[in-house]
């Protein structure tokens, strides 16, 4: 595990959308993140906000098969969304569970 990391709820992630400064970085998962943490939205809403643009995903391995996921705060305002971030994510049709895209 990483020092100081803990895992992160729904709610931590939109405090943190809402208060980062662009390029910001916050680890919200650790490992193999489709396995451990899809049960807890956090990866829908972390897929959320970068689909409206508000962060940049990526990630970072740190030991085979243990990879850091990364959301980086982009320059775009909150005051500007296509939806609030307490509007769920759709899947589309065809999305199956596990899929990293739409976990």
């Amino acid at each position: 595990m990483i020092a100081g990391y803990r895992h992160l709820t729904v709610g931590d992630i939109r405090a943190w959308v809402a208060g980062a400064q662009p390029g910001a970085q916050l680890v919200y998962a650790v490992g193999f993140f489709a396995l451990k943490d899809a049960a807890t939205g956090v990866a829908e809403e972390v897929l959320g906000c970068q689909q409206l643009g508000f962060v940049y995903l990526v990630q970072k391995r740190v030991e085979p098969f243990k990879s850091l996921y990364i959301a980086q705060r982009s320059s775009r305002p909150l005051s500007t969304p296509s939806r609030p971030l307490s509007t769920p994510v759709k899947k589309p049709a065809g999305a199956r569970r596990g899929d990293l895209r739409f976990a």
